[in-house]
């Protein structure tokens, strides 16, 4: 978890594929957006949803889903440039996820009137949260690690909490309750809450955003911290009965599978459980498939990974990642001409990718040895 920031991002901001200006006549607004993780180079999170507004436009991606790690004052100084080249405005910061993360990181830097935060992770880097498990690169500024320091002097943020969703309530604190320049929202929803909201009207500061708030938590913080440690542990049970009778499982079958991200280092057979709870909540999660396939595989259960990574590849056949895996699993069965099948197709998803190049030169060596 360690390393330190990295240079690399302030300079690679004069590559378009990462910063986007779109102008517009006569505007004094300037809404900057931060993408959320998954966005490829040259895509930018909600471009399409605002090309018809009549304000500035700033697009923020980065490099590696880092959270925003690398290069994090001389990001902030070359934003700064940035904006003083479209002169004086009002800035409005936004971001979902990994993106409103970095909205309240820089838009509390840079002084933004506003900054909306919609499924923040207030702390990042710690086990059991997805900067942990997603972030690729391990890269992170521990001046940054807990944005409560930033955002408490702050004015104009705004945080709409998706109050069904363990792993952002892990990072939440009742402090921001009591700072002055903060607004925090719950909505009913999980971390894909902001998926059903009208950004529009959330931009205009309409009321009515397409999402139901919530006067408060469905149940305590102290609940939900133990919830999360039983689902941690794999205790389903323990977690039912501090929370089911005030939300439906249904909204918590994301967490069940990032809980299942970070087991299997420690508790497969726990793992392998949540998984096979969150499919019985969302039946139709590649994701969940693809792990559960992992796990199972981990403990021998070959036949039944194979049957998995099948029905993740039957929802998502363009998942190279999969066919890798299967063609893993395949290959240690004895079924090469199969495993090649698969494999030859991750590759055509992903040419360059160096694990796949490795497996298929040893599906060619002829002994048994050579395949995982």
């Amino acid at each position: 978890m360690g390393g330190g920031p990295k240079p690399g991002f302030a300079m690679a901001l004069d590559d378009s594929d990462l910063m986007n200006v779109v102008r517009s006549d006569a505007s004094e607004e300037l809404y900057m957006v931060f993408s959320h993780i998954g966005f490829p180079r040259g895509k930018f999170a909600q471009s399409t949803l605002l090309s018809g507004a009549r304000v500035d436009r700033l697009y923020l991606n980065t490099m590696d889903n880092d959270w925003y790690q690398r290069d994090i004052d001389q990001t902030a100084d070359r934003l700064a440039e940035t904006i003083s080249s479209l002169g004086p405005r009002r800035i409005t910061c936004a971001g979902s996820s990994m993106g409103a993360y970095a909205s309240m990181l820089f838009g509390c830097r840079l002084g933004a009137q506003r900054v909306i935060a919609v499924a923040p992770e207030i702390k990042i880097g710690e086990p059991w949260q997805r900067s942990f498990l997603l972030n690729r690169t391990r890269v992170y500024d521990p001046r940054y690690t807990n944005l409560h320091d930033t955002i408490a002097s702050a004015s104009g943020v705004e945080i709409y909490v998706a109050a069904y969703d363990l792993i952002d309530l892990g990072g939440f604190d009742e402090r921001l309750l009591d700072y002055a320049g903060v607004s925090v929202k719950f909505l009913s929803g999980d971390h894909k809450v902001s998926e059903r909201l009208d950004w529009r009207r959330l931009y205009a500061g309409d009321g009515d955003i397409g999402v139901h708030r919530l006067s408060e938590l469905p149940c305590n913080m102290h609940d939900y911290t133990e919830a999360k440690r039983a689902l941690h542990d794999g205790r389903i049970d323990d977690a039912s009965k501090l929370l089911l009778s005030r939300c439906e499982w249904s909204d918590f079958a994301p967490d069940f599978f990032f809980a299942a991200l970070y087991m299997p280092s420690t508790n497969i057979d726990a793992a392998i459980v949540l998984l096979q709870h969150a499919l019985k909540l969302d039946s139709n999660s590649a994701q969940s498939l693809h792990q559960l396939g992992l796990c199972l595989a981990a403990r021998g259960r070959r036949d039944e990974a194979v049957a998995r990574f099948r029905d993740a590849l039957a929802i998502h056949e363009a998942a190279p990642a999969t066919h890798f895996r299967l063609a893993e699993t395949l290959a240690v069965l004895g079924l090469k001409g199969a495993a090649g099948a698969h494999l030859a197709r991750a590759l055509s998803l992903d040419p360059n990718n160096p694990a796949y190049q490795a497996l298929a030169g040893r599906l060619r060596d002829k002994s048994p040895a050579a395949v995982p």
